[in-house]
């Protein structure tokens, strides 16, 4: 399924092909999505996680603070994760 993320007041959620609300609006920022995973923005602090097009981010306890480096890589408190996103 395609998700495409979709702001109102200042929050991100995301709908699908047909305008359907399918994950609630309640991110600070919303990614789109690519190879199946969406950057989301947890909260105004930057905690970001990656959430797969069926809304799940996983344990939302391990979500980190990224910084976007360029060219799909993300810096993370934690690691480093590499999304293809070019």
């Amino acid at each position: 399924m395609t998700l495409f993320p979709v702001s109102r007041d200042g929050k991100y959620g995301y709908i699908d092909a047909s305008g359907q609300l399918v994950v609630p609006i309640e991110f600070a920022s919303g990614m789109s999505f690519n190879e199946g995973m969406a950057g989301v923005k947890i909260d105004a602090k930057g905690k970001w996680g990656f959430m797969n097009d069926s809304g799940d981010i996983g344990n939302r306890s391990q979500v980190g603070i990224a910084q976007n480096r360029g060219f799909g890589h993300y810096l993370w408190s934690h690691g480093c994760v590499t999304s293809n996103t070019a």
